[in-house]
């Protein structure tokens, strides 16, 4: 993954797909593959400084408002990481 990186994972139904972007563009759209992993999706995000030039997360603020949009799928036993 590039170090500044907008990166997306998804997995459906046992088929995994991955795409990483930096600075808003394409740089792998990797193939689909099978997987046993369980149906989910993964985001990371690094900051491109040439964008964001002094930034600093709260990591309560963070947590707070990724679970306030995703209580409903934490509680039914998705699991939030941070």
């Amino acid at each position: 993954m590039p170090f500044n990186c907008f990166s997306i994972k998804s997995v459906r139904d046992g088929v995994v797909k991955i795409i990483d972007f930096s600075q808003g563009d394409v740089v792998a759209d990797h193939p689909e593959l099978p997987t046993d992993e369980p149906n989910g999706t993964f985001v990371a995000f690094t900051p491109d400084e040439d964008i964001f030039r002094t930034y600093h997360y709260i990591d309560e603020y963070v947590v707070a408002m990724l679970k306030n949009l995703y209580l409903p799928e934490c509680r039914a036993g998705h699991q939030l990481q941070w």
